[in-house]
């Protein structure tokens, strides 16, 4: 892992990833995401942009946390970054066997101690979104089974994603990716966990209508609490 932390600055990054394309964006990220930078827009509103640029045989998504205003700016600087939130955030749910985009770099603006614009960079994960894969239930066994196990180990290991909808799970080569790790939390008591987690199952569940067979085999395979 290679950190760089100057006065306006601070970059942390993968050398396995390094290359002519990650070090242009890791010097100017924002020039990605203008409409010249990037291949694909995700998403772009107050809080978030999220774009897909692709070069020397890599694709990279850069999401970059926004600020919102004068007063959103002097609360994020004493803060933890967003971008940093997630890299650790990342990094246990795969330490707790849970697939997820790998992360290749974070950036954070800086004006000395003081934060401000952030950036998380993940590897492209090609797939299928899961609410499309799930369209045809006679193929759904592997994909259910590993839906089974991200919600067990969310469980056991007491952390929470916090927009569990079907738009964050992709599928590919039979894997199930969890993606979007902004709201994901590790609770320190086991009833907010368990808070936490049921909030986590019902939002999924609502993906489907209540009275589909899909919505029925999910709601029996995803570990209930209140079994």
């Amino acid at each position: 892992m290679i950190i760089r932390s100057r006065f306006t600055q601070l970059t942390v990054y993968h050398e396995q990833y390094d290359s002519p394309l990650l070090q242009s964006i890791l010097m100017s990220p924002d020039a990605y995401l203008v409409d010249t930078g990037y291949q694909k827009l995700y998403k772009h509103d107050r809080t978030t942009s999220v774009v897909l640029v692709a070069g020397d045989n890599q694709k990279f998504v850069i999401k970059r946390y926004n600020t919102k205003d004068l007063w959103h700016i002097i609360r994020r600087s004493v803060r933890s970054s967003r971008a940093a939130i997630c890299w650790r955030r990342a990094y246990r749910f795969m330490d707790i066997g849970i697939t997820t985009a790998p992360p290749v770099a974070m950036i954070e603006k800086r004006f000395g101690p003081l934060r401000g614009r952030s950036y998380y960079i993940t590897e492209h994960v090609n797939g299928t979104l899961c609410i499309d894969y799930l369209s045809d239930i006679a193929d759904a066994d592997h994909v259910i089974g590993g839906i089974k196990r991200i919600f067990s180990n969310m469980l056991a290991h007491h952390v929470s994603h916090g927009d569990m909808k079907a738009a964050n799970l992709l599928v590919t080569n039979k894997q199930v990716v969890l993606l979007d790790l902004d709201a994901a939390k590790e609770h320190k008591t086991v009833s907010r966990a368990a808070r936490a987690y049921r909030r986590d199952r019902s939002r999924f569940l609502r993906n489907w209508n209540p009275q589909s067979s899909l919505h029925l085999r999910l709601d029996k395979e995803i570990p209930n609490l209140e079994d």
